[in-house]
């Protein structure tokens, strides 16, 4: 791997880590709103000066849950924009990195292409031969002799791996054989 590479495969690890940090604390803050709670304590009496307690109390406590509530959702917010923006610097990071291998491992991946089809192409051929000698054996029918022996047998379909180009890279395929081409 080279010097470029290991580098950047560095940065990728500390921004998943900042990643995994900022989620883990976006996740407490969910969890935190999730349970956030007012307590009321209900007079112990109807009296008029126990209920009115009780309303200020009922006033005050859903005053403070307001400004808590928005204090934590302007929190929430705050930390998933830190996330997305994260998120994006890691994608950024990645896509370097992946172009990096590529161009690391393309001119590799293309000679062991060749060397592969012109492996296919000799071994191709040997079939080929072998299938040629199989047709030269010439057995003589006739009912009074001994069964023809078999001495080699072909599949209907028989295929060789080949590497080919498409859109999407280099595709390992089939290629099918005709061997009764000649």
């Amino acid at each position: 791997m080279s010097q470029a590479i290991e580098e950047l495969q560095a940065e990728w690890n500390e921004i998943k880590a900042e990643l995994d940090r900022i989620q883990a604390e976006y996740d407490l803050l969910c969890n935190k709103r999730t349970s956030f709670q007012v307590i009321v304590l209900f007079p112990k009496d109807n009296s008029p000066a126990a209920q009115a307690e009780f309303q200020e109390n009922c006033q005050t406590q859903m005053r403070e849950w307001s400004v808590n509530l928005a204090e934590l959702e302007r929190e929430m917010k705050a930390t998933s924009l830190r996330l997305k923006k994260t998120q994006t610097k890691l994608a950024v990071k990645q896509n370097k990195l992946y172009e990096l291998q590529a161009k690391e491992i393309l001119p590799r991946l293309v000679r062991q292409a060749q060397n592969l089809n012109q492996l296919a192409e000799k071994l191709e051929q040997e079939v080929k031969i072998f299938w040629q000698i199989s047709q030269d054996f010439q057995p003589r029918v006739a009912e009074w002799l001994p069964e023809i022996p078999r001495l080699s047998t072909f599949e209907k379909n028989i295929t060789i791996p080949k590497v080919q180009q498409s859109q999407n890279g280099l595709q390992l395929i089939n290629k099918e054989l005709d061997l009764e081409e000649k």
